[in-house]
């Protein structure tokens, strides 16, 4: 994911190496730090006209959803390994089926 150069000197705050590319969960971090930490964001949030200042707040929720939803597909694939996992483990406990006996008849 390239990165913004509000998320570049995010980064650079934060002591992190400069890179203008970052994986999806850094690109995310560094949005949330800069949205947090930030005081000239702070301040460009308070001058921002209202209508910005909802699309920051539509933004944010935005972010947000999309975080949520990531850590349900995740939870989601947990569960999926946790049911393969129980699954190996039931077949491995279960006994063989001994053999049945099988009914003689007598000749008469």
């Amino acid at each position: 994911m390239i990165l913004t150069t509000a998320q570049q000197q995010q980064a650079q705050a934060q002591g992190l190496t400069s890179t203008t590319t970052a994986s999806w969960f850094e690109a995310q971090d560094l949005e949330v730090n800069r949205r947090i930490s930030d005081i000239g964001w702070h301040a460009a949030l308070q001058a921002m006209p209202p209508k910005s200042v909802l699309v920051e707040i539509a933004t944010e929720m935005a972010m947000g959803n999309y975080i949520a939803w990531q850590n349900y597909r995740m939870a989601q694939q947990s569960a999926a390994v946790a049911a393969a996992q129980l699954a190996a483990m039931a077949t491995a406990s279960l006994k063989a089926a001994p053999p049945l006996p099988t009914p003689q008849m007598a000749a008469q």
